[in-house]
């Protein structure tokens, strides 16, 4: 199993304890009937964490020591500018941290 999905694990884990709703968010294309379907666009953050309170983030999640790619940042930043949080986490400790500001409301 992949490094990233193990900890993807752990971290979504620990949101759904926290009462979170989590959904994935499949970037990917699939094959359809006449060639292929894109799920979101290049760049689609991971996850979308739904917390108590009506608080969203958009989670990418990478292992320690990677980087989002050049689409992924350009994907950030145009949800930001539409007023959205997006956080990178390579840790469950660095999840966590996301997970108590938006139960302390904190958009």
């Amino acid at each position: 199993m992949k490094q990233e999905t193990i900890l993807a694990a752990k971290i979504i884990g620990a949101f759904r304890t926290l009462g979170a709703k989590c959904l994935r968010l499949h970037s990917g294309k699939v094959r359809v009937r006449g060639g292929w379907m894109h799920q979101n666009e290049e760049g689609t953050a991971d996850w979308m964490i739904l917390f108590p309170g009506g608080i969203s983030r958009f989670v990418e999640i990478k292992v320690p020591g990677e980087t989002p790619k050049p689409k992924q940042l350009e994907w950030r930043s145009d949800v930001e500018r539409l007023g959205f949080v997006c956080d990178t986490v390579t840790t469950l400790e660095e999840a966590l941290a996301v997970a108590r500001e938006a139960r302390k409301g904190k958009r």
